[in-house]
């Protein structure tokens, strides 16, 4: 048993680095689909079966492993750490607990044990990555939005509207926005770009923005009034989340609290009485059960995170 997982291993980890290796050159290949049919637009040229070939449906898989995981692979600028990196300590913590599980489990189940734990992490750090950018653009929307309605209330256009926010706006909102004025110079209208923003973020009120901004260009209306209204309100969202986030301070001191007092306990009775607590990692029953405790320990975290998180959403 040991032996098998012990030959499966250094075959794992090469492998979990050339998938970590493909999923982080999806930018770089959309970007060079992108350039090329730039290019064939403006050398009027037909499309080639080769570039109609070439659009990522032979990459497909690494597509729907990256959304798996919630890579955030349209928003560079949120990743903290790179995210080669990333799989690499992955790959290594997986391959770790299938090694230190080989002695207690049948090797499929320590393999299939390595697999969730590297997609757990790899997954928990991508959406926590994720969610501290949504957070900082949240948190720029209202000034965003003001600044968006006095240029077209001074009478200027939507797009100096949009220049205006890549000017004076921070990171990441200006970037963003940057990317906005590249779409449009492409071609697309300021409600699809609005849209494709909201798309990459999953902001919702961009969503909001792009609708009363295409709502406006085509029939009128109260478009200021509309657009101060949702700052208003994105404002008001963003101070109710700030305020129950400060009230889970305690609900998260308890959950912490708990799943370090048994840990806590279990040194401390050692530390007491040495043979009281003993762990047999030599006996396969006992050593299951004790695997078992452990991962409830771990879903016990999991679920109460959870609960805090849908508490404080805002």
């Amino acid at each position: 048993m040991s032996m098998s997982i012990g030959l499966l291993l250094p075959v794992l980890l090469p492998i979990g680095a050339v998938i970590g290796w493909g999923l982080t050159r999806i930018p770089a290949r959309r970007r060079g689909v992108l350039e090329r049919r730039i290019d064939t637009m403006m050398s009027s040229r037909p499309l080639s079966p080769a570039a109609k070939q070439d659009t990522g449906v032979r990459m497909w898989w690494l597509e729907r492993l990256a959304r798996l995981l919630k890579m955030p692979v349209d928003l560079p600028l949120a990743n903290v750490a790179p995210p080669i990196l990333i799989f690499g300590a992955g790959t290594a913590l997986a391959c770790g607990s299938s090694w230190f599980g080989r002695g207690m489990t049948p090797w499929p189940l320590s393999i299939a044990a390595g697999l969730v734990v590297w997609v757990v992490l790899i997954r928990g750090v991508f959406a926590w990555e994720r969610d501290r950018y949504q957070t900082r653009l949240r948190h720029q929307l209202p000034d965003t939005i003001r600044l968006a309605v006095s240029t077209i209330r001074a009478g200027l256009p939507v797009i100096e509207a949009f220049r205006a926010i890549t000017e004076e706006m921070a990171s990441p909102t200006r970037d963003e926005f940057l990317r906005v004025e590249r779409e449009m110079a492409l071609g697309s209208t300021p409600a699809d770009a609005l849209l494709a923003l909201n798309e990459r973020t999953s902001v919702s009120e961009y969503a909001i923005f792009a609708v009363s901004i295409g709502a406006q260009g085509r029939s009128g209306g109260h478009f200021t009034e509309t657009m101060q209204t949702l700052a208003e309100t994105v404002q008001q969202r963003l101070a109710v989340a700030t305020r129950a986030k400060a009230l889970a301070v305690q609900v998260k001191l308890s959950a912490i609290i708990m799943c370090v007092l048994a840990v806590a306990a279990a040194l401390g009775l050692s530390t007491i009485r040495p043979r009281s607590i003993h762990i047999p990692f030599h006996e396969a029953a006992e050593a299951r059960a004790f695997v078992f405790a452990i991962l409830l320990l771990l879903l016990g975290v999991a679920i109460m995170r959870q609960i805090i998180r849908a508490g404080t959403r805002d």
